[in-house]
């Protein structure tokens, strides 16, 4: 699992067993996010777009030759937070006296 802030960008990766030749498709949920050529037994993915909240970001391997090898995946919760902020009113840390 892992966390991130909103607007910073995160690398999801895939590895796989051996350099299978194939694809990894990123998805949040039901949503495809990018789909990578897997390169010598892994593939990444990196973002910055995703929204503040619960995610469940999975990986999902095709390979090139079905014959020989079995489409998987595998899911990791993935939570984004808002950015560090200032509710409306709050002291920031500055202090201000009218006399």
């Amino acid at each position: 699992s892992g966390s991130s802030t909103l607007g910073t960008s995160v690398t999801f990766s895939a590895l796989l067993t051996s350099a299978v030749k194939g694809t990894v498709t990123f998805k949040d949920g039901g949503s495809t996010l990018s789909v990578v050529t897997a390169s010598g037994g892994s593939a990444s993915f990196t973002t910055s777009s995703l929204t503040v909240g619960p995610h469940t970001i999975t990986a999902e391997f095709t390979p090139e030759d079905t014959s020989a090898y079995t489409s998987s995946s595998s899911s990791v919760p993935h939570t984004v937070t808002a950015s560090g902020s200032t509710a409306p009113g709050a002291n920031n840390g500055n202090s201000q006296r009218n006399n």
